[in-house]
């Protein structure tokens, strides 16, 4: 992993993020609550080593269960309502947490690699965005 600093806020700035190192992956998730939380068909995801992530400002959470069954939760500022963070502790078992990565500065080095949750995606996405690696449900390879 490469060495470097990327900072981000939300909309307000009251939370702030850095992330210290380039993410394992990055992902558009079409999980209908991602399509929720986003106000879009899907959500720009990074999963991220969690003791490479720091954030700053005060958080709330709302406890949900994903399309996997599995429940986590989902962290937002509580001034602006920005989505912050996906936690998980199965996730956090393996060192690694999601970031919703609209609360980056520049958005310019995102690349996603793959997408999960296809199944759920609009109908007018036909089953995802074409040209990146597609899941049906959560990405079945090892982190």
């Amino acid at each position: 992993m490469t060495e470097l600093t990327r900072t981000g806020r939300c909309l307000c700035g009251k939370v702030t993020v850095e992330l210290s190192v380039e993410p394992l992956a990055v992902s558009l998730c079409h999980c209908v609550n991602c399509q929720k939380t986003s106000g879009s068909a899907f959500s720009v995801i990074a999963l991220v080593p969690r003791d490479k992530i720091r954030f700053s400002g005060e958080v709330g959470v709302f406890h949900d269960v994903g399309d996997s069954g599995s429940s986590f939760e989902r962290r937002f500022c509580t001034g602006c309502g920005s989505p912050v963070e996906s936690y998980s502790a199965r996730l956090a078992e393996m060192g690694i947490t999601i970031v919703k990565a609209s609360l980056f500065d520049d958005t310019s080095w995102l690349s996603p690699n793959e997408q999960i949750y296809c199944q759920s995606s609009q109908r007018w996405l036909n089953g995802g965005v074409p040209g990146i690696t597609s899941w049906p449900g959560m990405a079945e390879r090892k982190i």
